[in-house]
């Protein structure tokens, strides 16, 4: 039972830092007008969707003989107006930008990676990882590595974002281990 709890509350903890890592992307990137979250402009991708839903529509129906309850789920307006809107890695990527916050891809992609599983999955990475993928962390990575990582992550943005950025790692294991890019 006691394991079980000390799982929960590190992932209740993991959480906790990926809605602090959400409410400064959205202080910051949220501040900005909502047409420069979007990829394309709003009118140009609406009348893309009309003619990709029609055809998306007729190719199911007529091609692939999908029955009408699941082609309408596949061709909701909603789903599809979401795919013109900026991925979280990319307004993560201009917040730390805007803030003057240097941290190196490896790190964004699994602090991006980490972030999507525990918020989509309620799981750490190490958790559900594929065979023959190789861990950022190392050969054992564990719940308590990766949420080391996120905080060791966040301690860097916020000091950066004081201009108290220099800083020395003693593990080497992280992916950028020489410390932010210059």
């Amino acid at each position: 039972m006691d394991g079980r709890i000390e799982v929960d509350y590190l992932s209740a903890r993991a959480l906790k830092l990926v809605v602090v890592l959400e409410t400064l992307r959205a202080g910051v990137y949220g501040e900005k007008s909502p047409e420069s979250q979007l990829i394309v402009p709003d009118a140009i991708w609406t009348d893309a969707l009309k003619f990709i839903l029609r055809q998306l529509r007729f190719y199911l129906t007529a091609g692939l003989k999908v029955n009408a309850e699941k082609r309408d789920q596949i061709c909701m307006v909603e789903k599809w107006q979401e795919l013109n809107r900026r991925s979280f890695r990319a307004t993560l990527k201009a917040t730390l930008k805007e803030l003057s916050v240097s941290e190196s891809e490896a790190t964004l992609d699994f602090v991006v990676r980490m972030r999507n599983r525990l918020v989509h999955e309620g799981n750490f990475l190490c958790e559900t990882i594929g065979v023959g993928y190789s861990h950022p962390l190392g050969e054992s990575p564990d719940k308590t590595k990766e949420f080391l990582f996120l905080v060791a992550f966040l301690d860097r943005v916020v000091l950066q974002m004081l201009g108290l950025g220099t800083y020395v790692r003693k593990d080497s294991s992280e992916p950028d281990a020489a410390g932010p890019d210059e």
